[in-house]
């Protein structure tokens, strides 16, 4: 019984952080079936995670390096502690709201941290690999059953795409789960020898990512193609041709499929989701033409269809708050704004602000937009708001009507306007940290740079840095910044603790 025991509590401490990370599929299925107004047991349990993870390793770790994880933690901890105090400060403060929102957004770097001091040898390494590996085949197990099963949630609520089980607000997020896992293994398949595992798992990424439907997957599948067969190259060029064949075999086939997924767009959900927006912009410029049918609007740019519509109005030659003034731009530009512009935000800012906060523009995809909706409502408050909320930022329920919420999709602006200058540069400092590490060691140390697992994680780092802003849902989902926390650890790993370990080894060899 006793050997049992042992060799149970060895297994887990050999596999804990792989363990760790195939886990979060299955939490994402257990929201699935657990949704509730409330929340779901896997974010009580993946804060959990992130509160139990940080004391664990405060009581494992010694010395300097105790010192430097808890000074690391005290920082995260004094600017949620700032961002709170001014809320209190303001008034009229959602505590329980905007903590909750705080700490999923805490999630990723408090995870980074934990990750960076744990993973200290190849063997860490090597389990957040095996855990990667594990999530993406659990993910795509869940993906086939969902589908198999006829209980698939779509990507977008009109039936379009393929989202698995998820629930309908977390279908941002698992776009980027499928992009981030499947950019993973494709470059990890690329290291490998056997062929047939490559390829398989390229067609793999290729069927699921378009089938997906979003923007995000339909471009993380071509970044992968490109950059898969640029770090190839970049290999022959360093010098290993131990698998020369059967690079020429991937990178040609990465190339086919980059090919494929361009040509066959039409047909793929991107581009009926697409179409779908397109047919809402024509119905939207057919309400125009019946409000104004003297005017031939398809053969016309927005300033003439102006001066067509108000032919004693130079709106060319106008300012924003000129158009703002005169009267009958005013009543043009409103007339606008109310069919596109929620009611509610209007009601809250008041139409000259909303006008003028969009530039006085008459573009209707602009208007459309509900980003940039969600964004323009951000700005506004922003503005009202004082200076030391602008350096701590404002509480998540600003975004927050009676009638419904505008929480940004952006990450960065979100970052911004929630947690002000100070959290946003305290936020992109720590990335920018791992970035300057990268650089340092291709400046001491290019061979061992452009390894193909190093160029793999460093293109992955900077595309869900890019998707953060492109789609949202990286920074502020725990599902997804994990993800983030863990490819930041193992650059960190690879670029700097090994690298010193190395580094000083060769030293004292050379003594």
């Amino acid at each position: 019984m006793q050997t049992n025991v042992s060799s149970a509590k060895k297994f887990f401490y050999d596999n804990w952080l792989t363990l760790l990370i195939a886990l979060q599929p299955l939490l994402d299925t257990l929201a699935f079936w657990t949704q509730n107004e409330r929340g779901t047991v896997a974010g009580v349990i993946r804060l959990i995670i992130m509160l139990v993870l940080p004391m664990v390793l405060l009581i494992k770790l010694k010395g300097k390096q105790r010192l430097r994880l808890f000074l690391a933690l005290a920082a995260v901890g004094v600017i949620c502690a700032m961002h709170v105090i001014n809320g209190l400060r303001v008034g009229n403060y959602m505590l329980a709201t905007d903590v909750a929102y705080m700490l999923r957004v805490a999630q990723m770097p408090v995870m980074a941290i934990c990750f960076i001091f744990c993973m200290d040898n190849d063997s860490k390494l090597r389990q957040a690999e095996r855990g990667m590996l594990a999530a993406a085949a659990i993910e795509l197990a869940i993906l086939l059953i969902s589908v198999l099963t006829g209980t698939a949630n779509s990507t977008y609520a009109e039936n379009t795409g393929l989202s698995g089980w998820v629930i309908d607000s977390n279908r941002c997020a698992m776009s980027i789960i499928f992009a981030v896992l499947a950019m993973f293994s494709a470059f990890y398949v690329l290291k490998g020898k056997i062929l047939g595992i490559t390829l398989g798992v390229l067609l793999a990424a290729f069927a699921v990512l378009l089938a997906n439907g979003t923007k995000a997957c339909y471009l993380t599948f071509i970044i992968i193609c490109v950059c898969g067969i640029i770090m190839l190259v970049i290999r022959f060029i360093a010098g290993d041709r131990g698998e020369l064949k059967r690079d020429a075999i991937v990178a040609a086939a990465l190339a086919l499929l980059c090919a494929a997924s361009i040509f066959s767009y039409d047909i793929t959900s991107r581009a009926e989701e697409d179409r779908r927006i397109e047919a809402a912009y024509t119905g939207h410029m057919e309400n125009i033409r019946t409000s104004f049918p003297y005017m031939n609007i398809d053969d016309m740019s927005v300033p003439e269809r102006i001066r067509t519509s108000f032919p004693y109005m130079n709106i060319d030659d106008m300012s924003v708050p000129e158009r703002i003034r005169d009267k009958v731009a005013h009543a043009y530009l409103e007339w606008i704004y109310k069919q596109f512009i929620p009611e509610d935000v209007i009601d809250r800012f008041g139409i000259d602000n909303v006008i003028e906060a969009y530039g006085a523009t008459n573009d209707v995809k602009t208007l459309m937009d509900t980003r940039i909706i969600k964004c323009t409502c951000a700005r506004l408050v922003w503005d009202e708001s004082d200076t030391l909320t602008k350096m701590f930022g404002f509480q998540v329920s600003e975004m927050s009507t009676e009638v419904g919420t505008y929480d940004l999709e952006n990450d960065w602006h979100a970052i911004l306007y929630y947690y002000g200058y100070v959290g946003f540069a305290a936020y992109v400092g720590f990335l920018l940290f791992i970035l300057i590490m990268i650089l340092r060691h291709a400046m001491l140390d290019l061979r061992g740079t452009v390894s193909v697992r190093n160029m793999g994680l460093t293109v992955m780092f900077a595309v869900e840095l890019g998707l953060a802003q492109f789609s949202g849902a990286v920074l502020r989902r725990p599902n997804v910044s994990i993800y983030l926390a863990l490819t930041a650890a193992m650059l960190y790993y690879i670029n700097v603790t090994d690298f010193r370990k190395k580094r000083k080894a060769s030293l004292e060899e050379g003594k």
